[in-house]
């Protein structure tokens, strides 16, 4: 299974101009939430949790899951 990764270009500051804040909030799936892949026959099977996903996701990109999540 793979994600889309998001990623922000870096902004350089501007002499003059204010600085600009902003935040994310993620909206996506409970993390008690099955997620689905298709096997090689077509078939729709559960893949694995989307907390799992997550855990494992955070681990390839070389960060810590929080572990209270």
């Amino acid at each position: 299974m793979t994600a889309v990764y998001h990623r922000v270009p870096e902004l350089r500051p501007d002499a003059g101009v204010p600085d600009r804040s902003s935040f994310t909030v993620y909206m996506g799936p409970r993390y008690d939430m099955p997620l689905y892949q298709y096997d090689t026959e077509g078939r729709l099977r559960e893949y694995q949790s989307f907390r799992d996903f997550s855990v494992e996701k955070a681990g390839k990109l070389g960060y810590d899951f929080h572990s209270r999540v």
